[in-house]
């Protein structure tokens, strides 16, 4: 009988131990993206700066778009780096696909920007831009 007890308490121990293990790597492998953050990411320059290069590189008159105001709702990912990815539309504007293509277009010309930060470490984040077009 104390073979028995032994045997599963060796079972259970390597089953703890096996179990903790994993845990732990998955945790290594998750790679967090912020939604908030105590500094936010920030277009070298800042905002000023932003819409003045979306003016100098947006070319809207051959995108077919009906003249008009247009605001469009940006989220990308800023990483730690400051590169730009996963740019995307949280309301899609179907009917203005050659403006979406635009706007992604000139999104991925940007420089790298001030990533964000979170306890003192540059982290991944989510940055979510609206964006006021005026269509002549």
């Amino acid at each position: 009988m104390s073979y028995l007890y032994t045997v599963k308490r060796l079972i259970v121990i390597l089953l703890l131990i096996t179990c903790g293990a994993i845990l732990a790597q998955q945790k290594v492998d998750k790679v967090e993206i912020y939604t908030i953050t105590e500094e936010v990411p920030e277009y070298p320059g800042g905002s000023s700066a932003m819409m003045k290069f979306f003016m100098e590189n947006l070319s809207l008159s051959s995108k077919g778009s009906k003249a008009g105001c247009v605001t469009l709702h940006l989220k990308f990912i800023v990483y730690e780096d400051g590169s730009l990815h996963d740019v995307a539309f949280l309301i899609p504007t179907e009917e203005r696909e050659g403006l979406n293509t635009e706007v992604q277009r000139v999104i991925r010309l940007m420089p790298r920007w001030k990533p964000g930060k979170m306890n003192g470490k540059v982290v991944k984040c989510y940055y979510s831009l609206p964006l006021r077009l005026l269509l002549e």
